[in-house]
Order: C-alpha cells, then structure tokens, then sequence
C-alpha cells in the first residue's frame, strides 16, 4: 500500500520547487500538488504544457532544503 505524504513534507517540497522556479525572489508561490498519473500532456500544445486533474494548491515562501532543515520547517 502506497502511503501519502503528510502536509508538512507536501510543504517542504513545494517550498524547495518555488526555490527552484522563476518564481524564486517571490514572497508568495502558489505550487500545484499532485500524483505523476494526473498530469497530462495536451495533442499538439507547445512543449512545457500540460493539464493537472486532482490537484491541491499550496501556498509557500520559496526556501532552499537546507534552510527548511535549519528552521525545523
């Protein structure tokens, strides 16, 4: 049975995805979570593209891993 991340990890990795996105210097991220079979890619859209079914949206402040590690975050 495959299990579910708890909220806190869910946080802590959408935290380290804002760090690493364009998004870096932001205040604010809102970061889409979901399971790899729910994102799809479109016919014919532009590379990069694709659609999320089943998501949830966190809203972080883009941090590093080794500055979550260091606040207990």
């Amino acid at each position: 049975m495959i299990e579910r991340p708890d909220r806190q990890t869910l946080k802590r990795a959408a935290g380290i995805a804002a760090y690493h996105s364009k998004a870096r210097r932001a205040g604010l991220v809102a970061v889409s979570c979901t399971r790899a079979r729910y994102v799809t890619k479109p016919r014919h859209a532009k590379i990069g593209t694709v659609q999320i079914h089943k998501e949830i949206v966190l809203k972080v402040r883009p941090a590093a891993g080794e500055e979550l590690a260091r606040h207990g975050k």
